[in-house]
């Protein structure tokens, strides 16, 4: 039976428009949205994708669908890797397994993306970003990110690459980071490049944003017979978050701020949208709630950002539509809001979630495509994951 979500959610947002030329030059190419009123979101649960009898996943992680609707799902158990494919209504159509080293086979699934006929992702147990054909599920090029490869860059000497952007060309927009360490901490920089569709890397950058922000503890801890120097992340912290319109601009949100910023191809500023949006002070035990054992320390000593950030998730479906997760007053669900391409508010909805969630993690990831919402879920009983598809609906 399908199931009817109703969500009708007045956004209230405190904006002034402004003649472009009063804007200053810190704020060029600004534009400030008027209020208006927001169309509600209806999410309509069309079908669940998930183990069988026949079809066993043993740890569902990443995934990502076609634009036939079909639906490719990664297994990423030790022993039983593998990207499965399944159709419309949920026929298994077949799998890309070769879980090893040798060519075709991988040992990780991350950064999955579908372009045209191809299955993109990035092996980062191996370093290689491979693509697969959808028609016949083969190789069909891969490439090993050895860093001898840019040490002629540097910039980004002692970098590895993390992120991956498709670009309407086959080619890519790749970020480099360095490895948390104590001396980085909180100096670390996502630095992008391009890599042309021979696989070859530009050495020209085209965007540098603040990496995810890492603490490190003063002193070492003893385990066993191990001592380990603890890192900690927080949810509360800064992230940037990228993605790419089909118009082959990139677009970019700094979650401390409700600000959607668009870029050339070649890193060029070409416009910025700004929301104004409050959002609740950090408190130490906010921290402490994040923390461990092993990491108390960091919690009761790391410098607390003002307030916490206005957005959680940004995602760009398949109409150039941006769809940013943004905090609420409830502590179990976040608010969606819907921007057109132009940085205009065309819908918003209330659905579960947490602030503390990581939008990089396949436990957090939604694809928006063809119409429909997808998800993972986790079963809170049995701990088993399944996919679901939903059904928008604009009133």
């Amino acid at each position: 039976m399908k199931k009817l979500y109703l969500f009708c959610f007045f956004v209230l947002l405190f904006c002034t428009k402004n003649d472009s030329s009063k804007i200053s030059n810190e704020s060029k190419g600004a534009v400030f949205i008027e209020d208006q009123n927001f169309r509600s979101i209806l999410l309509v649960e069309d079908h669940v994708f998930e183990s069988t009898e026949d079809i066993f996943i043993s740890r569902m992680g990443d995934y990502s669908v076609d634009d036939s609707n079909r639906i490719f799902i990664t297994d990423k158990a030790w022993g039983n890797r593998a990207l499965h494919m399944f159709g419309w209504e949920g026929k298994y159509l077949g799998k890309i397994f070769g879980e090893g080293k040798g060519p075709g086979e991988f040992l990780d699934v991350s950064n999955l993306q579908i372009h045209k006929d191809l299955i993109i992702f990035y092996d980062a147990e191996l370093f290689r970003l491979s693509e697969f054909s959808i028609s016949n599920m083969k190789l069909e090029k891969t490439f090993r990110f050895d860093p001898s490869i840019w040490s002629n860059i540097p910039e980004i000497r002692g970098y590895m690459p993390v992120q991956f952007h498709t670009y309407s060309d086959g080619t890519y927009l790749v970020g480099f980071e360095i490895t948390p360490n104590p001396s980085t901490s909180g100096k670390r920089v996502t630095k992008f490049y391009h890599l042309d569709k021979s696989l070859k890397l530009n050495p020209t950058k085209i965007l540098e944003f603040d990496s995810k922000k890492h603490i490190w503890a003063t002193n070492e801890i003893i385990l066993g017979e191990t001592k380990i120097l603890p890192m900690k992340t927080f949810s509360f912290f800064k992230k940037t978050i990228i993605d790419i319109l089909s118009n082959n601009n990139i677009v970019v949100v700094e979650t401390d701020r409700l600000t959607i910023k668009y870029y050339s191809r070649d890193g060029d500023s070409l416009s910025q949208v700004f929301y104004n949006f409050n959002t609740p002070s950090v408190t130490r035990q906010d921290a402490l709630d994040e923390a461990t054992n092993l990491t108390k320390t960091i919690a009761e000593g790391t410098d607390l950002p003002t307030n916490w950030p206005v957005i959680n998730q940004l995602i760009v479906d398949d109409k150039d539509n941006m769809w940013v997760s943004t905090f609420s007053n409830s502590k179990d669900s976040l608010k969606w809001i819907v921007f057109d391409q132009n940085g205009e508010i065309i819908g918003d909805f209330m659905w579960p979630g947490k602030m503390t969630s990581y939008p990089f993690e396949p436990e957090s990831k939604k694809v928006i495509k063809n119409g429909y919402f997808y998800e993972l879920k986790e079963d809170t009983v049995n701990f088993d994951k399944k996919i679901v598809r939903y059904k928008i609906l604009f009133k």
